[in-house]
């Protein structure tokens, strides 16, 4: 996505790589503190409210962040779907769908297990341009 060739990496693409961590990063603490003061809202103030599934927060912020712009500069755009489950393949590429995962009706066997594709060569120089 930086345009890394085999000889390594550079400064710039690893100053490049590091903010876009970092961004990425901050949006995640943001989305968990949010979405944790939602969750206590609803509970009406309870003291000990019942801890927020962080898989859960995960998969919505991701498909939040990794829209428009964002998108585009993480190479995830024209991704779509996934055939098999139909969750957007953003949350594929680990061991089985991020997305399945979080499903209390879909036992762990069940999950779908279609891996992230390789993006375009094309695309995966794009920052270059």
């Amino acid at each position: 996505m930086l345009g890394v060739e085999e000889s390594g990496w550079t400064d710039a693409q690893l100053m490049s790589a590091v903010e876009l961590l970092r961004a990425a990063k901050a949006s995640s603490s943001s989305f968990s503190t949010a979405a944790s003061e939602h969750q206590r809202q609803l509970k009406g103030g309870q003291p000990r409210p019942k801890p927020q599934n962080r898989s859960a927060v995960f998969v919505a912020w991701s498909e939040e962040y990794l829209r428009g712009d964002n998108a585009s500069t993480w190479i995830v755009a024209s991704l779509g779907n996934c055939v098999q489950c139909g969750h957007p393949l953003i949350h594929h590429g680990g061991h089985a769908c991020a997305a399945c995962g979080i499903d209390p009706n879909t036992q762990w066997a069940d999950r779908c297990r279609v891996p992230l594709p390789d993006p375009p060569t094309a695309l995966r120089h794009h920052t270059q341009d």
